[in-house]
């Protein structure tokens, strides 16, 4: 194949996965790069994030940790106010602001297709991975006391079988590693990041922002829901009306009571 069409294959697989990593159907091969910032830490990052807060759906980073430590706007002040209420809208609305974990590992998408290996590792990218199932397999992995699944030269290639499109019918196959390590060359190494860049940072005001439906600049795209990891579905009939109402009321007048705080 001439050099000009592998190239142009390379560059519009980087074009269609964007700036994040997702596991597409079919196979998927890709390599987990180690912590930039201290190649002995762990190539991961845990955190939670609130989906479906506010008229517009968004989300945002939660300010627990993964074992519930720290301060949260939408945990300890928003929620709470949820539960006590009986209406049947308020239990649903606590479903879709309940915090999810998110798992973050940094890696490096490898084109199969490409013959020659030094150009079949693309850029680094962010790879959110919030299907529990895939969550768990990675780990497994990345905790082999036998070998080093990240390592930039004695490391090995994973891939992943998917199949389905949609949070229904998608499954997935277990991580199935190369049985020969492969070096990472050093140009796809400098397009790393640390992980704290790549994870969004926790803050009550954009928490705020989002729950009331005030106009940010934030243009984030919100991480492909997986399977098994789906918001709460309404499968029974939608609830009546005037609850909806009621609970749109209750989230004005929390809005009220925030201005008229922040005024005096």
């Amino acid at each position: 194949m001439a050099d000009w069409k592998s190239r142009a294959r390379r560059r519009a697989a980087e074009k269609k996965e964007g700036d994040r990593y997702k596991l597409t159907a079919g196979s998927n091969c890709f390599r987990i790069l180690p912590n930039k910032q201290d190649p002995k830490d762990a190539p991961f990052l845990e955190f939670r994030m609130h989906r479906d807060v506010g008229p517009d759906k968004g989300f945002v980073r939660c300010g627990k940790t993964i074992d519930m430590r720290g301060s949260c706007w939408l945990c300890d002040s928003q929620i709470p106010k949820l539960l006590k209420s009986s209406k049947p809208s308020a239990r649903k609305q606590v479903e879709l602001l309940s915090p999810q974990d998110c798992f973050l590992v940094q890696i490096s998408p490898v084109d199969l297709e490409e013959p020659d290996p030094k150009k079949q590792f693309r850029p680094a990218k962010p790879f959110w991975v919030s299907s529990k199932t895939v969550q768990a397999a990675l780990l497994g992995l990345l905790a082999s006391p036998r070998r080093s699944y990240e390592h930039p030269s004695k490391g090995f290639n994973i891939s992943i079988e998917r199949t389905g499109t949609g949070m229904r019918d998608t499954r997935y196959g277990p991580p199935e590693p190369d049985s020969e390590p492969t070096r990472v060359p050093s140009h796809i190494l400098e397009t790393m990041k640390t992980l704290e860049e790549l994870a969004p940072v926790y803050s009550q005001e954009e928490q705020k922002n989002k729950f009331f439906g005030r106009a940010t600049e934030d243009t984030d795209d919100e991480p492909e829901l997986e399977d098994d990891d789906a918001p709460f579905e309404e499968e029974n009939e939608a609830e009546p009306q005037d609850d909806e109402e009621e609970y749109e009321e209750e989230s004005e007048e929390d809005e009220e009571e925030e201005s008229s705080a922040s005024s005096s």
